[in-house]
């Protein structure tokens, strides 16, 4: 009798670790999801900010050369 409630024991600790362990993949994945979709944001923000620097700089040099004397 007491073989069969140590059994139901480890069979209620394993499936309590069982559903544990699924809430933390689960929780992982979604971390992951989080951690691609900030990465193509920064992608886009940086192509972003390297256009309008290349912007500036080209409305710089156009500038200079304006107000520079020949």
């Amino acid at each position: 009798m007491r073989n069969q409630q140590l059994f139901d024991n480890l069979q209620i600790y394993d499936t309590v670790l069982q559903l544990m362990t699924f809430l933390w993949a689960a929780d992982d994945a979604s971390n992951t999801d989080i951690i691609e979709e900030l990465q193509k944001q920064n992608s886009k923000y940086l192509e972003t900010i390297i256009r309008q620097n290349k912007k500036i700089i080209s409305m710089l040099e156009t500038q200079s050369s304006i107000s520079t004397p020949k």
